[in-house]
């Protein structure tokens, strides 16, 4: 990540914040990276997610299965009627990171110290999108969501094991 400060002409063991170029620019570009970085992860999850929403449950209904009847002796067929349905609740969650430091420990943080902690930042999001994602299609076991608004929700994975298909 150091590279998107060499504009800056801060070299790796200049101290960053307090004696150099300043806070302000130094947080612009951290969040240039950042947003660079994230643009790239919606990117990959979108090979998964089709859609935001903003709806808390969505249902969706089943079609009927089955096999067709014989026809009756009296030129009858029996009544059908689809049935189903597969409730898919929605919970909303938040992740997040702080890098923080005291004003000391910011004015003698180094660029190669800065670039850790954003990279420790940017690791721990990459992993938690991957993992939830693949919680979200590979677990078996119901979740309860608790949402401020609408209650309890109940979160079916896809990998369920009960017989909605």
């Amino acid at each position: 990540m150091s590279g998107i400060f060499g504009h800056l002409n801060v070299s790796d063991t200049d101290r960053v914040f307090a004696a150099t170029v300043g806070q302000r620019v130094l947080f612009e570009a951290a969040m240039e990276h950042i947003n660079r970085v994230n643009a790239e992860l919606d990117q990959v999850m979108s090979l998964f997610v089709e859609e935001t929403t903003s709806e808390f449950k969505r249902r969706y209904k089943l079609p009927g299965g089955g096999h067709l009847a014989r026809r009756a002796s009296d030129g009858r067929y029996p009544a059908v009627k689809a049935y189903g349905y597969w409730d898919v609740a929605f919970p909303l969650e938040d992740f997040g990171a702080l890098m923080a430091g005291n004003d000391v420990d910011m004015a003698y943080m180094t660029m190669q110290e800065l670039d850790r902690h954003l990279d420790t930042i940017v690791a721990q999001n990459v992993n938690t999108v991957r993992f939830e994602m693949l919680k979200a299609m590979l677990n078996n076991t119901q979740d309860t969501f608790s949402g401020a608004l609408h209650g309890d929700l109940s979160v079916e994975p896809l990998a369920n094991g009960d017989t909605v298909t």
